[in-house]
């Protein structure tokens, strides 16, 4: 007749990992996490080069804001935020923009300032002390003649990708230099 059989599986039958598939399964995730993350260490370098781009687009609009109340005359500040102390000095630019700029000191921070300038001197970006005092209009109006147009502010250091510096130019565009 019928025999009973038993209905327990042997012990090597079961569904589990043995050590050898688990090392495996961590070797091919740790070989996928290699792969990634240069991709995602890109993608932050580009995200920390839109954002500061977008500070210095800001700062900008700040800038052509106090050239409109002065009479279309750009603002008179040294180029770094440092002071050597003298009395007579021209203040930073960001002193002369702070009132435009709502107090928002965090948009003169470039987000890949690693070197700490910001927290030092108050700024990421250098002014371009060459256009002091001078009229917006008629810069662009030189720009038009076959220069370039020149910076207004830009980064202080190469610190985006490829070592290029973003910068916000006197026709009111903001992008990287060269481009």
């Amino acid at each position: 007749m019928n025999a009973k059989v038993n209905n327990i599986a042997p012990e090597r039958d079961r569904a589990a990992f043995t050590l050898i598939e688990l090392l495996v399964v961590i070797a091919v995730i740790g070989v996928l996490a290699g792969l990634l993350l240069p991709a995602l260490a890109g993608a932050k370098r580009k995200a920390q080069s839109v954002r500061c781009v977008s500070n210095l687009r800001q700062i900008g609009i700040a800038v052509r804001l106090y050239a409109d109340d002065q009479g279309g005359r750009l603002p008179r500040a040294r180029a770094n935020g440092g002071t050597n102390g003298a009395p007579d000095e021209l203040p930073s630019i960001q002193e002369v923009l702070r009132p435009l700029l709502a107090d928002k000191s965090e948009v003169f921070k470039c987000p890949a300032d690693r070197e700490g300038v910001f927290d030092r001197e108050g700024s990421s970006y250098e002014w371009n002390e060459s256009l002091n005092g001078r009229i917006l209009h008629r810069i662009g109006e030189d720009a038009a003649e076959g220069s370039t147009t020149p910076f207004l502010l830009r980064d202080r250091e190469g610190w985006h990708p490829r070592e290029s510096r973003n910068a916000v130019f006197a026709d009111g565009r903001a992008g990287t230099e060269g481009s």
